[in-house]
């Protein structure tokens, strides 16, 4: 039920933010002098990627391709599911070999340009023989690129080599790929070779990785993928290598709009890795100096007002704010409020250590794996898992099982865990007694 008070702050803070904003802009319809002669307009899309001097018939958009023929697969639809793209970058070249340095970028450039929409997650980091500067798990949106670009500015060569295996086992733990399943690592170098300095003259191939630690993450690596150029200057034959490590069952959150529609219907504001690209479209500096006289202060204060305005009348309707989850004879309380995909809480098995700061519900009786997550879906807490769910006597969809409040509810999970690393997937099937209030 609505509070009175909540509706009459919000309306009055809306009205009385509209007049402060529409007064401290008056002097724009004000009498002014007649406008300058207009100029040519400039389109907003930054170039994505400007040819270099040094590089000919050369295609980095075959990359996305590639990526989205393996993932297609896993039998996923990267068209409509969002995806959490992990780029590492070889930097041990970067400062003797700028050719291969702008050929890397322009690649990278085209996965954040012509791949990646709103709903999306980013990663990035360098690497040699240790992995460098990086950033985890970013939401990706306008926002996310000064962030994004700012590293880029940071990747610098160190000692040199590029060791791939490294690079993948010591980023798989920030990427939490046991929790979202579209995690994708593409590691981009010159080389088809993982690297060290003992070994620098004779490079040893790309090492298969232990399989066991790739099935415990649900991952498999791609043999390396190949783009071909021309350099001018040498006239020489180059080579870029991708390879790419992805979930051995591609499942993950549907987006909003059509990963191609999104990408047709918006300009590239992307950040950019391309050396002397422009970081804003030309033109776009000029919106602050087109309206010198209005009142800054009065216009501020009235755009606060309105958020508050805002606020006030959705406090009433904001989403649940704390549950109480019973498992078995034991429950918890959880607080909110939850946005919808947040994670409320996970369910795990005995013995399995939590990460800090997650929330969670051990069962004792089922083995140290992760069973579930309890999510805020768009009609209430959802179970979802990726082992099998049944419950209510069906099995539940990709999008997991919506709780009920009230009644006692069985929810069965089954699926397999790896007791030791060496041996064999033991099945197991855990039912959960859940009741929601």
């Amino acid at each position: 039920m609505k509070k009175p008070i909540s509706r009459i702050l919000g309306v009055l803070s809306l009205l009385l933010g509209t007049i402060l904003i529409l007064t401290g802009l008056s002097p724009l319809w004000q009498a002014s002098p007649p406008p300058p002669e207009p100029t040519p307009s400039v389109s907003a899309e930054v170039p994505v990627t400007p040819t270099s001097e040094l590089l000919d018939n050369f295609a980095p958009d075959t990359a996305v391709g590639e990526l989205d023929r393996d993932v297609t697969a896993s039998d996923a639809d990267l068209n409509q599911r969002s995806v959490h793209l992990a780029l590492g970058f070889a930097t041990g070249g970067f400062g003797q070999d700028p050719v291969a340095q702008r050929a890397m970028s322009e690649i990278g450039q085209q996965f954040l340009s012509h791949l990646l929409v709103p709903g999306d997650t980013i990663s990035m980091f360098g690497f040699e023989k240790k992995l460098g500067p990086a950033v985890w798990n970013l939401p990706f949106s306008s926002q996310s690129g000064p962030q994004i670009a700012t590293l880029w500015g940071q990747l610098k060569p160190g000692e040199g080599g590029s060791d791939y295996n490294e690079a993948i086992l010591n980023s798989l733990p920030n990427l939490h790929p046991q929790e979202n399943h579209n995690t994708v690592l593409v590691l981009i170098s010159p080389w088809d070779a993982s690297q060290s300095a003992s070994t620098d003259k004779v490079p040893p191939k790309f090492a298969d990785l232990n399989s066991t630690v790739l099935q415990q993450y649900g991952l498999k690596r791609m043999p390396p993928f190949k783009i071909t150029y021309h350099q001018k200057s040498g006239d020489l034959t180059r080579t870029v290598y991708l390879t790419f490590v992805l979930p051995t069952h591609f499942t993950s959150e549907r987006l909003d709009l059509d990963r191609h529609v999104c990408l047709a219907k918006t300009t590239s504001n992307s950040p950019q890795l391309i050396p002397g690209a422009a970081a804003i479209p030309a033109g776009q500096e000029q919106v602050a100096e087109e309206a010198p006289h209005t009142n800054k202060p009065l216009v501020g204060i009235g755009f606060l007002l309105l958020i508050l305005g805002v606020i006030f009348l959705l406090l009433p309707a904001s989403s649940i704010s704390k549950i109480t989850l019973g498992i078995g004879s034991g429950s918890q309380d959880f607080y909110g409020p939850w946005r919808v995909g947040e994670e409320i809480c996970r369910i795990v098995g005995g013995g399995l250590p939590v990460e800090n700061g997650k929330r969670a519900l051990q069962v004792s009786s089922a083995p140290p794996v992760v069973l579930a997550e309890i999510v805020q879906g768009a009609s209430g807490p959802a179970v979802r898992s990726e082992h099998l769910i049944t419950a209510d006597g069906g099995q539940s969809g990709q999008s997991g099982y919506v709780l009920r409040k009230g009644p006692l509810q069985i929810v069965k999970i089954e699926g397999k865990s790896i007791p030791q690393a060496g041996l064999p997937p033991v099945p197991f099937s855990v039912s959960l007694e859940v009741t929601l209030s």
